[in-house]
């Protein structure tokens, strides 16, 4: 999937064709062929939980609240 959020002035420290890491949890866009970095609002813990498990349906087999074969 493709993840989203806001981070407006991200293109301050970004050029076309550079590397970026994206950390979700701490915020944090990091150009790494700069150094530079920048933060933004972090994802709710739950929604990185979600992507951490590869979806909602993992996550919700996972913890036993949607079974396999319900029929």
């Amino acid at each position: 999937g493709l993840f989203v959020t806001n981070c407006p002035k991200v293109t301050s420290i970004v050029s076309e064709g550079d590397m970026i890491s994206v950390d979700f949890d701490r915020g944090l866009v990091a150009n790494l062929d700069t150094s530079k970095s920048i933060h933004f609002k972090p994802l709710p813990k739950f929604l990185v939980e979600i992507i951490d498990e590869g979806g909602i349906i993992p996550l919700l087999k996972k913890k036993g609240l949607l079974q396999e074969n319900p029929l």
